[in-house]
């Protein structure tokens, strides 16, 4: 065992403490504190550092008996030595709140969620609990999707044939699919469409800016809808996963939000990836636009990989709907043709493709000898390994755009023509634009 008199005793502050430290050495380390033995190391501790502050969001809430909100805190500064907060109601028969801030509604009335911290600063809520509206499928009083079990019992009632002709339903919170599958009723095929129920939803689907997480498939056509007859709108959904590793070359029709779109699709977006090894028609949003089906001011951020036909947005085959106000990144991969957008047979307008590759096909749309209007796709694209260029914005190809464009207000309030006041917020300079209230 080492005595003290074998060891090495180093004298030195914080700035100059060597980064590799010799065994047998002890340092001593000078800061602001006192000096307390650690190992083989004398370091100093760093000063106890108490809270002065903390505020709670937001500071009034309203919500409807049964229902839940999540509050968040802020404590100052930010480097406090104990972060250690607690939580309280002052009538838990009203509203309660657990350990991670959570406020669940019980009765109507009104409560004050209180969080304190351990050197008795604190914050309040006022939390307001009302009677739900009633809820009879009007755009004013829609049908309430607020957890898992409501959205399964949705999408299975339009599975047995439910199509919800002119009714509300409106997202009210976050849902994570995380170990759900959901499974088209489809018993076959007959040229391009499914015999069977064909799941065609005709009501109309308010996301209310929220967001459908998680999502993962591995059989059929496949979205989160069938095929959309009536409108989607401010939905987000986030990693989906769509993973059809078949044989059937019959799998037709893929796509982020719906595997059909006949309808509606605006403000909405999609991430994540989707495979399917031998088929056809696959898009980021729809996999199939048909003639009325109209995709606008959406984006995505989807790896595609199929067999024949991909499409950023949305893919499709004869008499392609609109699409318009959009933008693709990601990446496309098939064995036939990838379009940046969609089939150039469809009206596109001023949307832009800004992936960083597609291996066969047009940037914007193909095959070539459509035209469309005011479309742009990024410079550096790499189509079939090598980039292209094009100064004209109806062509297939779209026209250039380098990334710093793509990044700036100007470029989608000026050329594009983009409402960026009211439907979409871009972090100028920065990154692409977003859809507002997500």
């Amino acid at each position: 065992m080492e005595t003290l008199q074998e060891l090495l005793i180093v004298d030195c502050d914080v700035a100059t403490k060597p980064s590799i430290l010799i065994p047998t050495t002890i340092y001593i380390v000078r800061d602001a504190g006192e000096i307390h033995y650690h190992g083989n190391v004398w370091k100093a501790e760093q000063p106890y550092i108490s809270p002065t502050g903390v505020t709670i969001y937001p500071s009034t809430i309203s919500i409807y008996t049964n229902d839940d909100c999540q509050l968040e805190v802020e404590i100052t500064p930010m480097n406090v030595s104990n972060k250690t907060i607690i939580w309280s109601s002052d009538n838990t028969a009203i509203a309660t709140v657990d350990a991670t801030g959570k406020v669940t509604a019980v009765a109507i009335g009104t409560a004050t969620i209180t969080v304190k911290t351990v050197n008795g600063y604190s914050a309040t809520c006022v939390v307001t609990v009302e009677s739900p509206p009633p809820e009879d499928g009007t755009e004013q009083y829609p049908y309430l999707i607020k957890n898992v079990n409501n959205f399964v019992a949705f999408r299975n009632a339009i599975s047995e044939g439910e199509t919800f002709d002119g009714i509300w339903h409106k997202l009210v919170n976050d849902i994570d699919l995380t170990g759900i599958s959901f499974i088209p009723v489809v018993t076959g095929w007959s040229g391009e469409d499914p015999v069977g129920s064909q799941e065609v939803y005709k009501g109309n689907f308010e996301g209310n800016c929220k967001k459908i997480k998680n999502f993962f498939a591995t059989d059929a056509s496949y979205g989160l809808f069938y095929e959309n007859g009536g409108i989607i709108q401010n939905l987000g959904v986030e990693n989906i996963s769509i993973i059809v590793d078949s044989a059937d070359w019959e799998i037709q029709g893929t796509g982020g939000i719906t595997a059909y779109n006949s309808g509606i699709i605006r403000q909405c977006y999609v991430t994540g990836i989707i495979i399917t090894c031998n088929g056809i028609n696959t898009g980021g949003i729809a996999g199939r636009n048909r003639s009325t089906g109209q995709i606008y001011d959406c984006w995505t951020d989807v790896i595609i990989t199929s067999l024949y036909h991909v499409s950023g947005i949305a893919d499709g085959m004869n008499f392609i709907g609109t699409v318009d106000k959009c933008y693709a990144l990601g990446d496309l991969i098939s064995n036939n043709t990838c379009k940046g957008i969609s089939p150039g047979d469809g009206t596109i307008t001023n949307s832009v493709a800004a992936m960083a590759h597609i291996n066969i096909g047009g940037r914007i749309f193909y095959p070539s000898i459509y035209s469309n209007i005011n479309n742009y796709a990024l410079n550096t694209m790499l189509v079939n390994g090598v980039t292209v260029t094009s100064s004209d914005p109806t062509s297939y190809q779209g026209k250039d755009v380098t990334i710093s464009q793509l990044k700036s207000l100007a470029f989608y309030r000026d050329v594009m023509g983009w409402d960026m006041e009211n439907v979409w917020e871009i972090d100028d300079g920065n990154d692409f634009p977003k859809l507002r209230g997500f």
